[in-house]
């Protein structure tokens, strides 16, 4: 129904008026006599009830479409972001022991260079397999394994264990990294199959997430 605004009597002239008509005023219209007739509203007829198979249908809906959220979530952080391996062998012993998994980081060797000390997981090709080391030395370095020991840039880094005829002096190229396993005699790495280019890196480790008594960031022992 349309309100009629009443009227606003003595506006800017301090006029006051009872409450209630004063004597001459003219009898207010009736509601018959009004110019403004009522307009009934129209009323919507209420939806059915919702049965009990709508809504677990309606639910199932809703479960698939949030399952599936999460599933191309996770695809895209695991392929694009971080992943996760399993150490097999001792070969990084102390500071990844065998069976440890590892949280490695895809997206830091794209955003940003590897240094020295960092510990990253690779493709080999030949034979197919990932594996974990440590870069010793980057692109620019020089590589001298004697007297069974490795130098970088004349710096000793540890012992060679490649034994004698192994040696030898070599300057990495742009895109190379020399990598080596923290235990040294139980481990095969750029002593035995030279330089690992840069497209071989998958990512670097960042942290320990299984088993719980071993969770942690870093790659450091």
């Amino acid at each position: 129904m349309n309100d009629v605004p009443p009227e606003r009597a003595g506006e800017g002239d301090g006029e006051a008026r009872p409450d209630g008509p004063a004597a001459g005023d003219a009898a207010p219209p009736s509601p018959s006599s009004s110019a403004t007739s009522p307009v009934a509203a129209s009323v919507a007829p209420a939806p059915p009830p919702v049965t009990r198979a709508e809504k677990l249908k309606r639910a199932g809906r809703e479960a698939i479409t949030t399952v599936l959220i999460l599933v191309i979530t996770f695809v895209t952080v695991k392929s694009l972001l971080i992943d996760v391996y399993l150490v097999r062998g001792g070969s990084m012993t102390p500071t990844f022991a065998d069976g440890e998994r590892v949280i490695v980081s895809r997206l830091t060797p794209r955003l940003f260079d590897l240094g020295r000390g960092d510990v990253v997981v690779f493709l080999r090709p030949r034979p197919a397999r990932h594996l974990v080391k440590r870069v010793v030395a980057v692109p620019g370095d020089t590589v001298e394994m004697r007297d069974d020991r490795v130098f970088v840039n004349g710096k000793d880094v540890g012992p060679s264990h490649v034994g004698l005829g192994r040696e030898g002096r070599k300057k990495l190229g742009a895109g190379f990294y020399w990598v080596l396993g923290d235990d040294r005699a139980n481990s095969r790495d750029s002593r035995q199959f030279g330089p690992i280019p840069r497209h071989w890196i998958v990512g670097k480790v960042v942290g320990v997430i299984w088993p719980p008594s071993s969770i942690r960031l870093g790659s450091d022992d």
